[in-house]
Formats: C-alpha cells, structure tokens, sequence
C-alpha cells in the first residue's frame, strides 16, 4: 500500500495529474462527466454562448463494479485538450487500497459557440473593420487554437494572410498593423558621436515602433538599418 501510494505521489509530481480519489458510493457518469466539462469550459471561459456535450462511451464499467471496492481513483491525466476522444485511467481499490480492478473510460466531448468570423474575402495585410466581421457559431475544435470571440481584440488589425469568408480569427490569422509601411516616405535621422544628421527616407521595410527595419536615404544610395520612433520617423544609430 505504501508502495502504491509513493509511486501515485511521484506521478502526479512529474506529470501534473488531477486526480480524484471518492467513494464507491459516489461514482457514477456525472462525476466523470462534470470534472471534463469544467476544465472544458475553463479553457474556453471567453467564449460566447457556448453548448458542451459530453459523452461516456464505456458505460458497462458503471454497472458491474465487484463488490470488494471500496474506493475509485480517478486519473485524469490532462492532454493537451479534452475535446474529442480521450481515454481516462479508473482504479478500483480496496477497503485497505488495494488495486482490485483497472479501466479505461473512453470520453466523447464536442463544443460549440459564437465566435468572429470574416464574412467577406480579405486579402493580406488588410485593415479589418467592424464591416469585415460577423459573430457566429461554430465547431471550436481545440484549445491550440485561440478563438476571438471580443471584436475589440479584432477590430484595428491587419491580416497575415488572405482569408475567406468563414475563416474564425485567431492569433494565426491577425496581427497588429505595422505604424510604417514597405514603401512610407519616412524622416531619417542619423546620429554618431559628435554629429546629427536630418533627411528624407523610404521605408524598405514594415513594422511598429521599436523594430528595426532598413531604409534608404536622400543622402546615400546605401541601405541602412534603423529604429522606428513613431509613425514618421526612423533613428538610424552609426558608430
């Protein structure tokens, strides 16, 4: 009994398992299912109006439990997302905490809700407007994907790629918009030890203040490499 325990001890250490240890008495498909759809929804908390279905597809192992067990030690070792199929590990253990029985218990869970979608075709590096967006349900499929389900988290910035209509936002699909764009007239200024210099540029490069991105001046043919200080001007640093 030690043994198992010190073992169960160091599992959970090593892999962050949440587990459950009830009484006999208590398990049944509720509990089961009530823990999954917690964690579910925690995952997802932003979403709006969200439906969660959650099935037990190994029902047998509810209704034929030997009645030397006592104790049900439930292992719900996280996977990356409990959407969809998972296998659960049961144990079924003795007054005095002995293994008696083990099981899987195959879980079924399917999510749906109302999240962002482009409603028309965007191309990359579009502006996205509240015009570009509509709120609607959909399959959300897995916690690696991060589904927006607040406009103001869209609203503003450019699109990485080009989308078509139905494609949900996500981190994957929208950026913030850069404040100087390949190509923006831009004001230079250079400085190095003991002087400073002012002139015109262009921008060869994208990005948001604090990037460095390279340009060219009205003062050499030279490509240069600067910092971007606001939406019209770049320091360019020179030893």
């Amino acid at each position: 009994m030690k043994l198992f325990f010190l073992f169960l001890a160091f599992f959970i250490c090593a892999t962050t398992v949440k587990a459950e240890q009830i009484s006999v008495t208590s398990f049944n498909q509720d509990v089961v299912k009530s823990y999954i759809k917690t964690i579910i929804l925690a995952d997802f908390k932003d979403l709006i109006d969200p439906t969660l279905t959650t099935i037990i597809k190994t029902e047998d192992l509810f209704n034929n439990i030997p009645k030397d067990v006592h104790y049900v030690f439930i292992d719900f070792a996280k996977p990356k997302t409990f959407l969809g199929k998972i296998l659960i590990d049961i144990v079924f253990l003795s007054e005095d905490n002995k293994i008696v029985l083990k099981h899987k218990c195959l879980v079924e869970s399917s999510l749906t809700g109302k999240v962002y979608v482009a409603n028309r075709k965007l191309r990359k590096n579009s502006i996205i407007r509240e015009a570009d967006i509509q709120l609607m349900e959909h399959d959300i499929t897995s916690v690696l994907f991060a589904y927006i389900s607040n406009k103001n988290q869209i609203i503003g910035k450019q699109t990485k790629n080009r989308m078509v209509r139905g494609i949900p936002f996500t981190d994957k699909w929208i950026e913030i918009a850069p404040v100087i764009h390949r190509g923006d007239p831009v004001f230079v200024l250079v400085k190095s030890p003991g002087y400073e210099i002012k002139c015109e540029g262009i921008a060869l490069q994208a990005g948001n203040i604090g990037d460095m991105v390279q340009l060219k001046s009205s003062l050499s043919k030279k490509i240069l490499r600067g910092e971007i200080l606001n939406e019209k001007s770049i320091l360019v640093t020179t030893n």
